[in-house]
């Protein structure tokens, strides 16, 4: 059986980050959270998107993430992988950012802001050591 879910952003994210999109959101729906998205390396690596949101996803690996202009970071009920050590670390790869929301993550285990000069807001909202929201 094809999985059109997983075919449709297979094709459709590739797209939009060769269209060099400033703001790249996606919610997975709450009957489709058992499968699990890859956040695709062209995503991870954008050099346009200054907003990425994510809600309700399950990442089936994780990079740090490298997005010079990224000014505005938002998970929501996102859960990370448990063979990484998920860390953020946004003083590195992402130096523009302004606003970082995390909510109601799971198996974070770092994020890293120390030494951000322009961030404005930061929202972390129960982040939780394992998976179970």
């Amino acid at each position: 059986m094809i999985d059109f879910f997983k075919v449709f952003l297979g094709d459709w994210i590739p797209c939009a980050i060769e269209l060099n999109v400033k703001v790249l959101g996606m919610t997975i729906e709450p009957s489709r959270t058992a499968n699990i998205f890859e956040l695709s390396s062209p995503v991870q690596t954008s050099n346009s998107i200054v907003l990425l949101g994510l809600f309700g996803s399950k990442l089936k690996t994780y990079y740090d993430i490298h997005l010079p202009q990224l000014q505005t970071l938002f998970l929501k009920r996102v859960k990370f992988p448990r063979a990484n050590a998920a860390k953020i670390d946004l003083q590195l790869h992402c130096t523009l950012i302004q606003d970082v929301r995390l909510m109601l993550c799971g198996g974070l285990k770092n994020i890293v802001i120390s030494s951000v000069t322009v961030l404005k807001h930061i929202d972390i909202y129960r982040i939780l050591q394992n998976n179970h929201f």
